[in-house]
């Protein structure tokens, strides 16, 4: 989507939501002002256990960090007690906290599957992400990083799964001589002339991902006084494609 603006553009943009990211900043500032007034004419009193109980930790809030991640993976586990399976989601090309995960899913004894179609080439810590898993997916959309028009791959280190993939990938024909099927089977079988042009897109994969990376530095750069406006996170282990530039707008922001 940035391609489609010119530098001149995205300043102006820029310039525009800082204008009203400061009006917006002088309205606020005049409401606090009138409720301090306001609250001026009131003298409040706290007693002395009133005092004491703030130096009192609230032990309901002391989780941080690694704790806190165990603890909303383990409150999933108690909503679902037998999940066949974990899926994690690399969303818009960012490598999800995958240490995290991984030790949640060995401790509850469940394979993970990645979904990584939008994050070919991402890495994580190095590795690239839809390899981490039983099963990783990337999808070859037209909207991709790279596209052969359609379809996706599976990979997987467990040649039991890519061999049961491939046989329902392929009508999931029985080894007779006759046509024999005794499983539904799909055809989800790539080209040879689509999978041609994948290869020859893989080639320019790095370039791809160099220009994604170069837009949200654009969008980041350009909307970085403005306080309403946050970008989507990147995770500090990884290394994105940032496949797609995505933004937070507050709520209250007139942008």
């Amino acid at each position: 989507m940035a391609a489609n603006y010119t530098n001149s553009e995205l300043m102006r943009m820029r310039e525009q939501a800082i204008i009203r990211a400061r009006e917006m900043q002088r309205r606020a500032a005049i409401k606090d002002n009138a409720k301090n007034t306001q609250s001026a004419s009131v003298t409040s009193h706290t007693s002395e256990a009133q005092k004491n109980s703030t130096n009192v930790p609230d032990k309901s809030v002391e989780h941080h960090g690694e704790d806190n991640r165990r603890i909303e993976g383990n409150t999933l586990f108690e909503k679902y007690p037998n999940p066949k399976a974990v899926i994690v989601v690399h969303l818009y090309g960012t490598p999800a906290k995958l240490q995290e995960i991984m030790e949640i899913c060995r401790e509850h004894q469940v394979p993970l599957i990645e979904d990584a179609a939008e994050s070919l080439s991402s890495t994580y810590k190095g590795k690239h992400t839809g390899t981490f898993g039983k099963i990783g997916i990337y999808s070859f959309n037209g909207n991709k990083i790279i596209t052969t028009s359609g379809g996706g791959m599976l990979v997987s280190e467990d040649e039991e799964i890519t061999k049961k993939a491939t046989f329902l990938a392929t009508q999931a024909r029985d080894a007779a001589r006759y046509y024999q099927h005794s499983q539904i089977g799909y055809n989800y079988r790539m080209s040879n002339i689509t999978a041609g042009i994948g290869r020859g897109q893989l080639l320019h994969l790095e370039e791809h991902k160099a220009l994604k990376k170069a837009i949200y530095q654009q969008y980041k750069e350009a909307f970085a006084d403005v306080e309403e406006i946050v970008m989507n996170p990147l995770n500090p282990d990884g290394d994105a494609n940032c496949w797609l530039s995505c933004m937070t707008i507050s709520g209250d922001s007139d942008v």
